[in-house]
C-alpha cells in the first residue's frame, strides 16, 4: 500500500509515533508528517534544518520508562530534541560541539543515553539526552558507520558499517564486540530492531 506520494524531493529517514509517520528530507531541509494509514493531514513539523538526517520518536507509550514525547534528529553538525508535547514543537540543540557528521541516533529509555554514529570521526558515540556524559563507545576498525540500533531490553548495541561491508554488535557500554554479518553485503545502511518481542 502506498500512504505518501508525489512532491518528496528527498526522503531520508522515518519514524513512526501512533498513527503519525515522521520524515526528513534533504531537499526541503525539513521534518515533516502525516497519518500513517491515510497520507492525510500533511505537515512540517520544522524547516530550515541543515542537512537534517536521522529522526526517533521516543515516549512513554513506545519505550519504557520514556519521560516525555520526543522526536530526536541527528543534523550532521549537531543532535536535537523535538518536543511533541508543545504545540510549536520546540526544537533544542544538545550542547555537544565537537560532533562531525552524524548519520543515524538512536535512544536507550532505560538509562536516558542517546546513540549516535558519526561518520567523519568514525566512531560511535553517546551521551545523556540532555547532552551531559559524552563519551566514545566504538572507535577502532570502523571505516563508514552508518545505522545504529539499540536494544534496550539485551542490552545490546547493532551498527551497520557501509566502509567495511558489516554489521556488528557490541553491549552498550562498548564491551564485548562481535561482527555478525561480513559477507555478501554491499554498503549497508539502516538498521532496525523489534526488542520487545526479539
Amino acid at each position: 500500500q502506498t500512504v505518501v506520494k508525489g512532491s518528496l524531493p528527498h526522503p531520508f529517514a522515518l519514524t513512526l509515533f501512533g498513527d503519525t509517520i515522521y520524515w526528513t528530507d534533504w531537499t526541503t531541509h525539513s521534518i515533516l508528517a502525516c497519518n500513517k494509514f491515510t497520507g492525510e493531514e500533511r505537515r512540517e513539523v520544522d524547516t530550515n534544518i541543515f542537512s537534517p538526517m536521522d529522526i526517533h520518536a521516543f515516549s512513554q507509550r513506545r519505550q519504557p520508562n520514556g519521560a516525555t514525547e520526543l522526536l530526536l534528529l541527528a543534523r550532521r553538525t549537531d543532535l536535537r530534541r523535538i518536543s511533541l508535547d508543545t504545540p510549536d514543537f520546540t526544537d533544542i540543540v544538545l550542547p555537544l560541539d565537537d560532533i562531525r557528521h552524524a548519520i543515524a541516533i538512536d535512544y536507550d529509555p532505560v538509562e536516558g543515553y542517546i546513540y549516535w554514529t558519526d561518520d567523519e570521526v568514525r566512531a560511535i558515540r553517546r551521551a545523556q539526552v540532555d547532552g551531559s556524559s559524552s563519551q566514545f563507545i566504538v572507535v577502532s576498525q570502523v571505516s563508514h558507520p552508518d545505522g545504529i540500533a539499540v536494544d534496550w531490553v539485551a542490552r545490546n548495541l547493532y551498527w551497520t558499517d557501509t566502509g567495511t561491508d558489516r554489521i556488528e554488535v557490541t553491549r552498550l557500554n562498548g564491551t564485548m564486540r562481535k561482527i555478525l554479518i561480513s559477507e555478501d553485503l554491499d554498503e549497508p545502511r539502516a538498521i532496525v530492531l523489534d526488542p520487545t518481542n526479539g
